[in-house]
């Protein structure tokens, strides 16, 4: 029997339990009040809550991931699995707790507790990503024949877990509006511009963070997952290795851009900016994280010419497909459509009315349809679904599985090219009418229901080891 069946706690079980959490709350969130898909603009309180208690918990679910896809040691396989469980009744509780106005306080105190905790796991993962090559036969192995992707790995998490703790300082600042911290602290904050001018900082700072942070970090496991390290050509090997380079100094930059903008007096410029009163211009944090973004297509087209796709088993092939072109739709949308508009601002008014001289431009809510659209898909879903993908794959490679696993993992998959095109389109396509949101949502339903589609034979394949597993230990 092997070892993967020891454990107390079946973690590919509790994967699956967070993509069902993941896919069904994005599905319903609808239904919640405040909360719709096809309002143009910025999420609104309600929004950011439910969005928060959807993203910690892909959070989690990826330091698990990361954890079972390296073999970590069963003690810390465990723990993370249970901190799974914690952080999903956290997030439940703070979602169900938001609406009552009676329960405010409670809500409160439910979401700074599973922030708090969640900042904990990510420094764990941490620390073990950085000291288990030396104590860990199999981390060491894995982590030796990709290290490059595994560099991407940690400082992907790093810079992820420091976006978390400034989205924990803004929720003191907003919550508590700073009335716990040490006097030299307030001082700081005065003299970086007063509280306000710090939370809207540190707002924007973790916001623009996090996610490529954690985009970063799900190129890195993909690859290593898809086993990169063994491809035959070192040619493209060492093109993947250059791509997670380009990625390594996008995160690092990143970060850095984001600290000294947040604690300090830095205002991250626009690189040459032209136009009225200079509007115009790729902001250099954008270029920064595109990089993580470029990194992935270097590291995509390496892939695929080092022949990732020469798969015996076709539905491990075409999960490899699947998330690769997860990172195309993010960069179509955030460079193809995204670095445009911010090249012509003048007009796009940075989603606010008024002109360039107040700030605003006259195409203010073509921008605010393109941050709603981009918002949803890829700041919200495409994260789920590749982080789902990847957990998918390293449940079913190497496994033979049913005919009915079969060709329901074929049809998810042609659900899944039909809905990522039809949303990247319909991204460009509410961007530029404003109000034709339908081909977008449309995407957004079929990517969802392959998602659906694709529990079948991961739920099957996780249930059947499990009985394995009972069976033996009767036995």
């Amino acid at each position: 029997m092997s070892q993967e069946l020891m454990y107390k706690i079946n973690p590919k079980a509790v994967m699956l339990m967070d993509i069902v959490y993941m896919i069904v709350l994005f599905s319903i969130s609808p239904l919640f009040p405040g909360i719709s898909w096809t309002r143009i603009g910025d999420f609104n309180m309600a929004e950011i809550n439910y969005y928060h208690g959807v993203m910690i918990q892909l959070a989690v679910f990826g330091i698990l991931l990361v954890a079972y896809v390296l073999k970590f040691p069963r003690k810390l396989l465990d723990f993370f699995s249970i901190s799974n469980i914690i952080i999903l009744i956290l997030n439940v509780l703070s979602i169900a707790f938001f609406y009552p106005p009676w329960a405010i306080t409670a809500s409160n105190a439910i979401e700074g507790a599973r922030d708090f905790y969640a900042t904990i796991i990510s420094i764990v993962i941490i620390v073990a990503l950085i000291v288990l090559p030396f104590v860990e036969k199999n981390v060491r192995s894995i982590s030796k024949g990709s290290i490059v992707a595994y560099i991407l790995l940690i400082a992907s998490i790093i810079s992820a877990t420091i976006a978390g703790i400034m989205g924990l300082v803004l929720a003191d600042g907003v919550f508590l509006h700073f009335s716990n911290v040490p006097s030299w602290f307030m001082a700081d904050i005065k003299s970086w511009g007063g509280v306000s001018t710090f939370i809207g900082n540190l707002s924007g700072s973790h916001s623009h963070e996090m996610l490529p942070a954690i985009g970063g970090a799900m190129i890195a496991l993909a690859a290593i997952v898809f086993n990169y390290a063994d491809m035959r050509s070192k040619k493209a090997k060492y093109a993947v290795d250059a791509g997670f380079i380009v990625a390594i100094f996008g995160v690092i930059s990143m970060t850095v851009l984001y600290i000294i903008s947040s604690f300090g007096t830095y205002a991250i410029p626009t690189i040459s900016p032209f136009g009225p009163y200079g509007v115009n211009g790729l902001a250099l944090d954008d270029s920064q994280t595109g990089l993580i973004g470029f990194g992935s297509i270097i590291v995509a087209f390496a892939l695929i010419g080092g022949g990732l796709l020469a798969d015996k088993l076709s539905h491990t092939r075409l999960l490899k497909v699947m998330e690769i072109l997860t990172w195309f739709a993010a960069m179509f949308v955030l460079v193809g459509v995204g670095y445009p508009i911010e090249f012509n601002e003048a007009f796009f008014g940075f989603a606010t009315p008024g002109t360039p001289k107040t700030g605003g431009g006259p195409g203010w809510m073509y921008d605010a349809a393109f941050m709603r659209a981009h918002l949803f898909f890829v700041f919200y879903l495409l994260p789920i679904v590749a982080g789902s993908i990847i957990a998918a794959y390293e449940i079913l490679k190497g496994n033979i599985i049913g005919s009915r696993a079969r060709v329901l993992t074929k049809i998810s998959s042609y659900f899944f090219f039909f809905g990522i095109i039809m949303a990247s389109d319909g991204v460009v396509v509410w961007t530029l009418t404003i109000h034709q949101w339908l081909p977008f949502i449309i995407g957004i339903s079929f990517i969802l229901a392959s998602i659906f589609l694709l529990l079948y034979p991961i739920s099957t394949l996780t249930i059947n080891r499990a009985r394995i597993k009972e069976s033996t230990t009767m036995e």
